[in-house]
């Protein structure tokens, strides 16, 4: 239902210069992948098909100011997301395992943001 109402939000679009049609363009393939996500059990790494989207929807912003705050919001809610859905993947074991860990010997936060999300998670404080 919400790709047919954005198929009839794009038919419906009468842009004037080329500038409104890239506006445009961007608004539109940005929502596609946002339905996209919204209603299928997808990976974090998909994000990666967004990050151009919103890229270029900063670039066309008028109110950066605005955007960068809600582009804030949308990153703290996306790792809460990652850190809560995918426990031990994507979180500060990537850091601490990761390259960076075994060649400079720190220890991140030593899963201390797993063992927090997890509490809640399974409703324990």
């Amino acid at each position: 239902m919400c790709f047919g109402l954005i198929c009839f939000y794009s038919y419906a679009q009468n842009p004037k210069t080329s500038l409104d049609f890239s506006k445009s363009a961007i608004f539109i393939s940005f929502l596609t992948f946002c339905d996209l996500f919204a209603f299928v059990y997808w990976h974090p790494q998909w994000v990666i098909y967004l990050v151009p989207f919103m890229g270029l929807s900063f670039a066309f912003s008028e109110n950066k100011n605005t955007y960068l705050l809600v582009m804030a919001v949308v990153a703290i809610a996306f790792l809460l997301c990652v850190f809560t859905y995918f426990p031990g993947n994507v979180d500060e074991r990537l850091l601490n395992l990761g390259f960076f860990g075994r060649i400079f010997h720190f220890s991140f936060m030593n899963g201390a943001i797993s063992k927090v999300l997890s509490s809640v998670v399974d409703g324990h404080t």
